[in-house]
């Protein structure tokens, strides 16, 4: 049997909302990369110009601390609230650059299109707005295993994937050799 595939692919554990894309709105769609908002509390001056470079670690720095705070507070939450952006569910995913394959409660038919909101978690962590056609529907129990292929993905954003697929299975291979 002959392998189709273009890209490699891994499994991953990622946040992952999924909305089916009605007709109408399927025209001229176009993956993005999310800008990650950023609070600052209060009024301040205005930044000098040497100050800029500092500003951007800072907010940085800043979405870190969030994330780790708000993954510390899920495991301490007697409530189990979870950390994630609303509507996103941490979910096992066969990802590549081309696209990926997750299990689903809902089912899906052969050509839907899907929008994807997804958090890479990369340095720093990439948020994304993925479309995909269903390619793949298969039952799986009382679930369904759906695969799509990417729609409408920019040469920048396939890289930004294909960067997360192999530094993720960098990271499984080292871990390996230790």
């Amino acid at each position: 049997m002959t392998e189709k595939r273009k890209y490699f692919r891994i499994e991953a554990k990622i946040p992952l909302e999924v909305r089916l894309v009605p007709e109408a709105e399927r025209k001229d769609l176009r993956s993005e990369i999310l800008k990650t908002p950023t609070f600052y509390p209060g009024k301040s001056l205005p930044p000098n110009e040497d100050e800029w470079d500092l500003i951007d670690w800072m907010k940085v720095l800043n979405y870190k601390l969030d994330t780790l705070i708000g993954l510390l507070s899920k495991e301490r939450s007697p409530e189990g609230k979870s950390p994630l952006p609303s509507g996103m569910q941490l979910t096992h995913v066969n990802i590549s650059a081309g696209g990926l394959a997750f299990i689903s409660k809902a089912g899906y038919k052969s050509g839907d299109v899907l929008c994807l909101k997804t958090v890479l978690p990369a340095n720093p962590p990439l948020c994304l707005l993925l479309y995909g056609k269903v390619v793949l529907m298969q039952k799986v129990q009382e679930y369904f295993k759906v695969g799509v292929e990417f729609l409408g993905l920019s040469g920048d954003i396939r890289h930004e994937v294909a960067n997360f697929v192999m530094n993720q299975e960098r990271e499984t291979l080292r871990d390996g050799l230790k």
